[in-house]
């Protein structure tokens, strides 16, 4: 039973980062260059400075790698474009906007699918039908104080139920001081540059994060291992949302069944934080 992965035994370096980010450009409360100075300070290791429908540079500041983006957001759901120095006429419809930032080389996120007092900020029916985009938020730190539910993972299981392979990244979306550095990507490659990371969150090769490290990710035959030293409880997820397994402890091993459809795991730990590794899946399903 092949399976596929985005995971050769990841066991680090991890670089871990956020990819939506606001200034005073667009709607965020501070400068370019506050928003940096609190990342590096807090040790992350790439960003992307995302404001609404204009592509702010970066400040001359090496301690970041930095990813250009901009957040798609008039005339529909909000999406992220990264690694695109331009801006966008948002005037198509959102398949067509997907299809140029793909064209241009970039990453599209689409954002936040859960906000909103109806939890649908993108309808299933849009996350289902539209094709091409490489993922969506699972998890956006700043509607933890808004409407809406900061998590979407069920919105993804979803998808993946389907057999609609696309990632889960979890971003800050930071606008004002209590929204980050808290939520991060962390990619899986041992080399420092924009290349490199857009490649890792291209192909997979990163876990979700709302504060929670992982250390090792590793496929092997049909097992899937996750190790992650603060984990109080590692779960694996399947089809449809179901918890398959259970493990108390910072490590844990799960032996994927076809039935399963993909496997994913969730590492939970102390004041709510939770890391969650992207699916993997039997090759047939």
């Amino acid at each position: 039973m092949p399976l596929v992965s985005p995971y050769d035994d990841c066991r680090g370096p991890w670089l871990k980062g956020n990819l939506h980010t606001h200034t005073r450009r667009s709607d965020g409360r501070q400068e370019p260059q506050e928003v940096v100075d609190r990342y590096a300070a807090a040790g992350w290791d790439f960003l992307a400075l995302t404001d609404h429908d204009i592509c702010t540079p970066p400040p001359a500041d090496d301690r970041l790698i930095w990813l250009s983006g901009v957040e798609i957001s008039a005339n529909g759901p909000h999406m992220l474009a990264i690694g695109v120095d331009h801006a966008y006429d948002t005037a198509p419809p959102r398949q067509a906007l997907i299809d140029q930032v793909i064209a241009d080389g970039g990453l599209c996120i689409l954002n936040h699918p859960n906000w909103g007092p109806e939890f649908v900020h993108w309808p299933q029916a849009d996350l289902e039908h539209l094709l091409r985009y490489n993922g969506l938020e699972i998890h956006n730190s700043v509607v933890e104080r808004l409407e809406g539910n900061a998590s979407a993972t069920d919105r993804w299981d979803r998808l993946l139920s389907i057999r609609h392979w696309v990632w889960g990244y979890a971003t800050d979306d930071l606008h004002d001081l209590p929204d980050g550095p808290r939520s991060y990507c962390a990619v899986c490659t041992a080399e420092r540059t924009p290349a490199a990371v857009m490649a890792a969150l291209r192909c997979g090769r990163f876990y979700a994060s709302t504060g929670l490290d992982i250390s090792r990710i590793a496929v092997a035959g049909n097992v899937l291992t996750v190790e992650a030293p603060e984990a109080d409880t590692i779960r694996f997820v399947g089809r449809w949302g179901v918890v398959l397994d259970t493990v108390h402890g910072p490590a844990a091993s799960y032996e994927v069944r076809a039935r399963d459809g993909f496997v994913r795991a969730e590492c939970h730990g102390s004041r709510l934080r939770t890391a969650y590794t992207q699916p993997v899946r039997i090759e047939s399903a």
